[in-house]
């Protein structure tokens, strides 16, 4: 009997070491048994979790393993799916294909750790030490980086699709092909990391130091990089349609090649920088300093170039067709006369001495033309009424200084009031237009009547509203101020033309009888101070919507008058 009851003894002592494997905190502190993140035991069975353990494919998950010195540990294929590992030492660290979905390593070290093919998914990583670890294939997707130190990392082929890496630093880190699809990225060192072919579209880097680094076929679609500082990057074939770069330092950066198709780069420093054959058609460059920078066969087609600064710019072969050049100083571009297309210039635009834009073929813009198309139209008023509400004011910026036609540092109806007589002037007419006049074909007549009463909408509920739908101020809708501004300048004949005094009477009367006989009344309708317009219907019903009153808008007859209510209940 006293073999078997050493066996017995011996299994038992075995059970026992399993069912109390301990961890080993880096103060020297021994807890046994390991506990889960609810405080309970927790089920793990094999070897105690110490410096330099075997433990490949161990069960952690939900382990609490807080302040673990795990030093040069092997768990590959393990388990860590929401243990707590904050403050944990893992220096060094096998961790090959191990799942740590939903993990908080908080303040952890995971200096050079393996973590090749790893699951880091919706884990908590905020300021954790990486540096040199190997990520390669990782997945770092919706994972928190916050103020981590990744310098010298590898994180090829890795994905980190919405990942928050704010505040952290990837000095010399390789992310080539990397996945950072809309990651936040805002203030992160970058200097001379390698991102090519990485994929970064939609992602905030605002305030990014990419400094020196290697962004090569990147791409950057869409992507937030306003005030960050691209010095000496390398963009050479990078994607960029889209991308913000308000205030971007780009400095002697490498774009040959790249797509910078309608990005927004007002106010960037462009000062040196190589952008051969680069794609900037519809991009923004309002303010941008483009010194010594190189264009050649670049394509600025419908770019704007407001204010831009072309000092020893070299310009060859490149396109500026329908380029918007207005206060543009181009009197020290280089090779200006090699250029390609009809760029719209103003007598603002400056110009070299000897350059004669007309043997150019370039056009003269007038100062009422803010879309650069060579004409003074209702597509420019609709750029101005985009502005905002004109009624109210609308404070300048850079983009919207060429709509201050009064140079009083506000947008509202004065500047509206100047280019109704700018536009007029251009067009070869003496007097300016007049509001109510929605096809500015010098009439208002029924066409611009039927136009205001099929969009009528005094509350502004089917907003925004342009000067053809009968909006003659540029505020949210279109009430009776418009069409008192309407009746006020009717005139069917032209009101360049003496107008007759009784057919216009009588049509004006017409035309306010359709208006006010409706199955609904203007409630207070002579109250001018503050009080807001309201309908009523049949039965008295005070409401909002004109159709709720009754009011059925946009029905004309044939002759090209609105149709009464009562028209319409005859139909």
């Amino acid at each position: 009997m006293g073999r078997p009851f050493l066996l017995l003894v011996f299994s038992l002592l075995i059970v026992s070491s399993a069912e109390s494997a301990s961890y080993e905190q880096w103060n020297g502190t021994v807890v046994d048994p390991i506990l889960d993140v609810y405080g309970d035991p927790h089920s793990y069975s094999g070897n105690n979790l110490e410096p330099n353990a075997s433990l490949t494919g161990a069960s952690l998950s939900y382990a609490n393993l807080e302040y673990a010195r795990l030093r040069y540990v092997d768990l590959t294929d393990a388990d860590l799916s929401y243990t707590d590992l904050t403050d944990a030492n893992l220096w060094g660290a096998i961790l090959a294909n191990v799942d740590l979905t939903g993990t908080t390593l908080t303040d952890g070290i995971l200096g050079d750790t393996t973590l090749t093919g790893a699951n880091l998914s919706d884990a908590d990583l905020a300021n954790v030490k990486l540096a040199e670890a190997d990520l390669t294939g990782a997945n770092l997707t919706n994972t928190n980086l916050t103020n981590t130190n990744q310098q010298n990392a590898i994180l090829t082929n890795a994905t980190l699709t919405g990942a928050t890496l704010t505040g952290a630093d990837l000095f010399n880190t390789t992310l080539i092909h990397a996945d950072l699809t809309a990651a936040n990225l805002t203030g992160v060192n970058l200097t001379i990391a390698n991102l090519t072919d990485a994929v970064l579209p939609y992602s905030i880097l605002i305030g990014a130091n990419f400094a020196y680094t290697n962004v090569t076929r990147g791409d950057l679609a869409g992507a937030d990089l306003s005030d960050a500082s691209l010095e000496e990057t390398d963009l050479t074939n990078a994607n960029l349609p889209g991308a913000i770069l308000v205030g971007t330092n780009l400095e002697y950066t490498y774009m040959s090649s790249a797509n910078l198709t309608s990005a927004d780069l007002t106010g960037a420093n462009i000062e040196g920088a190589d952008l051969t054959g680069t794609n900037l058609s519809h991009a923004s460059l309002t303010d941008a300093g483009l010194s010594f920078a190189d264009l050649t066969g670049a394509n600025l087609t419908g770019a704007t170039l407001s204010n831009t600064t072309f000092s020893y710019t070299d310009l060859t072969d490149a396109n500026l067709s329908s380029a918007d050049l207005t206060t543009a100083d181009l009197s020290g571009a280089l090779y200006l006369n090699t250029t390609t297309g009809s760029p719209f210039y103003q007598a603002s635009t400056q110009l070299p001495p000897s350059f004669d834009p007309v043997a150019q073929g370039w056009t003269l813009a007038f100062g009422c033309d803010f879309d650069g198309n060579g004409a003074c139209g209702t597509s420019d008023i609709t750029l101005l009424f985009q502005t905002g509400n004109l009624v109210t004011g609308v404070a300048t910026s850079a983009p919207t200084e060429k709509f201050d036609l009064v140079d009083d540092n506000t947008l509202d109806a004065a500047d509206l009031a100047e280019w109704l007589a700018q536009a007029a002037t251009e067009n070869g007419h003496g007097s300016p237009y007049l509001p109510g006049d929605t096809d500015l074909d010098r009439d208002v007549d029924l066409t611009d009547y039927n136009r205001l009463a099929a969009n009528f909408d005094p509350n502004g509920i089917r907003a925004p509203h342009f000067w053809e739908n009968g909006n003659s101020d540029g505020d949210t809708d279109i009430d009776l101020s418009d069409y008192n501004s309407l009746t006020t300048n009717f005139s069917a004949i032209g009101y360049g033309i003496a107008a007759v005094p009784e057919p216009t009477s009588a049509l004006l009367a017409g035309l306010a009888l359709a208006l006010v006989t409706w199955p609904c009344k203007w409630f207070n309708l002579g109250q001018r101070q503050g009080i807001g317009r309201h309908l009523r219907t049949k039965d008295g019903r005070a409401v909002e919507d004109p159709g709720e009153a009754g009011l059925t808008t946009g029905r004309v007859i044939s002759t090209g008058i609105a149709k009464s209510p009562q028209m319409v209940a005859g139909d």
